[in-house]
């Protein structure tokens, strides 16, 4: 099992380019907030995550995956093709 403190680093980084905030809680739960890269608003946020179940990096990988395609679920069209991405 990763150390709380390594997580938080290890999920924010994984969101670089974005602006990522992870806060973990004495209870262990975790809120991850993003933020637009261009605007710097709040995208996303995402409380009560279970710390324990994040125990290998395959675990982590998962979560970051799951935020990130919310984040994307999220965007307008318009903001993805400026960025020449396909929907």
């Amino acid at each position: 099992m990763n150390s709380q403190m390594d997580l938080r680093p290890i999920i924010e980084a994984a969101f670089l380019p974005m602006k990522c905030a992870c806060v973990i809680a004495p209870d262990g739960s975790m809120t991850i907030q993003i933020f637009n890269p261009t605007t710097g608003a709040e995208e996303l946020t995402v409380a009560s995550i279970d710390t324990t179940a994040l125990v290998t990096i395959r675990d982590i990988v998962a979560l970051v995956l799951e935020v990130k395609r919310d984040v994307m679920l999220r965007r307008p069209a318009s903001y993805l093709h400026s960025k020449g991405r396909q929907v």
